[in-house]
């Protein structure tokens, strides 16, 4: 799975075991803001660009 931010400075690559966990009730949209969406990695993910987090 690959993932950029918006302008492409950050980005995110990680190997994950394809299932998807998600969840919408309103306990997490309440904490979180929206709906909740993870993967299990398999390994550290590689992330590029981490200078431009702030």
């Amino acid at each position: 799975m690959k993932a950029q931010c918006s302008c492409g400075a950050v980005s995110l690559k990680v190997e994950h075991d394809s299932h998807a966990h998600g969840r919408q009730c309103g306990m997490y949209r309440i904490q979180g803001g929206s709906a909740y969406f993870a993967v299990d990695a398999i390994g550290m993910p590689q992330l590029t660009g981490s200078g431009y987090i702030a």
